[in-house]
């Protein structure tokens, strides 16, 4: 199993956790290197149900995460090419690969399996998207408070990138061995 280093990295960061694996650098400094100053007090309890809730358990079941994007504010999710709509706004999603992918041979077939496991479980994701060809993995989890207990929808997708166009389609997961048999005819299919 991998070696998790996320939580010390992060104590020497001084950036507080949400949880006993995720935190510090993870959710407090976005792709490009720049610290977020101040993370809206909604958006760290949103980060701290979706660690405590989903990646927690989860990360007990596939071994340590590497957290890609977390929080973004409006001006960095636009740099991402993020839609103006996306969890990442409201700190409720987590882009990550798990450390096991990054040490596979099947690169893959570890995140299928990562992923698998993650839909296959009972834990309250709103959203779950594997990104096969880009080797990670979208998690979300819609904030509760006290008077808003939201419906986590758990939809499964899968991202396909086009590389003629750039754009990406979503279609879904059950989907995802017809496509794997025989990619341009499920998107041509898909399309009609």
């Amino acid at each position: 199993m991998p070696t998790d280093t996320s939580l010390s990295e992060s104590g020497k960061a001084g950036l507080p956790m949400v949880s006993p694996h995720f935190g510090g650098p993870e959710l407090f400094v976005n792709s490009h290197g720049k610290s977020i100053v101040a993370l809206p007090a909604d958006a760290l309890e949103a980060a701290t149900q979706l660690a405590l809730q989903v990646l927690e358990p989860w990360r007990s079941q596939v071994g340590p995460l590497r957290i890609n994007r977390w929080y973004a504010t409006k001006e960095l999710n636009s740099l991402q090419g993020g839609v103006s709509t996306s969890q990442h706004l409201l700190g409720e999603a987590a882009d990550n690969t798990p450390l096991a992918v990054i040490q596979a041979a099947d690169k893959k077939a570890t995140l299928r399996l990562a992923y698998e496991k993650l839909v296959r479980s009972n834990l309250p994701f709103d959203q779950a998207i594997i990104y096969p060809d880009r080797l990670f993995i979208h998690v979300s989890h819609k904030r509760e408070t006290p008077v808003f207990q939201p419906k986590q929808r758990r939809e499964c997708l899968f991202c396909v990138d086009s590389a003629a166009t750039g754009k990406k389609s979503y279609f879904p997961y059950e989907d995802y061995s017809e496509y794997l048999m025989s990619p341009l005819n499920y998107c041509t299919k898909m399309k009609k």
